[in-house]
């Protein structure tokens, strides 16, 4: 008689209706049989359900029944990752900024069970390496949060950005003077962090040779010059 009865329903039951479906509405289950006497609709955003007559049916007519308590319980999105939060994954920097679903994809079973922002989002805190997955509010799928422990963001290789290795005349033999000239012959290393170049000249003087490193990058490139 409540039509205001707080009812819990699967996700799946929403997908495909069962007489089980059926018997959560009714005061006796099977005194309606789903299809032949009943139909259900649901309309899980506002949580209601409506059940209205088969027309054909022998044992119901009338108005519409609209129960407005109704719960969709999805699955826990842990049911979609891999089940060791501390599996090792790779990511790369450029999944980390995006978070697009070539990233969400390394952390579930099965590749493209989940679509990220409409299903699940994912934050990344690189410094304690870790990803927290979070199904979306409107989720029709899942719920509930995932942390992964043990992400790893793969550097890109120094060489790919420091392309310029011979870089020209400069006014002195220093590390200074070489990252001045580095900077000025690959501008796209405008956008690093340029406080943590380290730079180790050649310890043979009359080599007018160094090697570059940055933490945020993989391998050393080696420069040369002249003074």
């Amino acid at each position: 008689d409540d039509k205001n009865k707080a009812i819990t329903i699967t996700q799946a039951e929403v997908t495909t209706q069962t007489q089980a479906t059926v018997n959560k509405f009714l005061q006796t289950p099977d005194t309606l049989t789903l299809g032949t006497d009943v139909t259900i609709t649901f309309n899980a955003n506002e949580r209601k359900a409506t059940l209205t007559a088969a027309p054909n049916s022998t044992k119901v007519q009338g108005d519409n029944v609209v129960f407005t308590n109704v719960t969709v319980e999805k699955p826990a999105l842990n049911t979609f990752t891999h089940d060791d939060k501390n599996k090792a994954i790779t990511v790369t920097q450029a999944e980390v900024t995006s978070k697009d679903q070539n990233a969400l994809n390394k952390f579930l079973k099965q590749a493209g069970s989940l679509t990220v922002n409409t299903d699940a989002t994912i934050e990344f805190d690189t410094t304690n390496k870790k990803a927290t997955l979070t199904a979306a509010q409107n989720s029709t799928k899942a719920q509930g949060s995932v942390v992964f422990t043990n992400v790893t963001v793969e550097k890109p290789a120094l060489n790919t950005t420091l392309t310029v290795k011979e870089l020209g005349q400069i006014n002195a033999r220093t590390q200074a003077a070489v990252k001045a000239a580095m900077l000025s012959k690959n501008t796209n290393l405008q956008n690093v962090d340029q406080n943590r170049f380290t730079i180790t000249l050649d310890t043979d003087a009359s080599k007018n040779k160094a090697t570059v490193t940055h933490p945020d990058f993989a391998g050393e490139v080696e420069v040369s010059f002249s003074v």
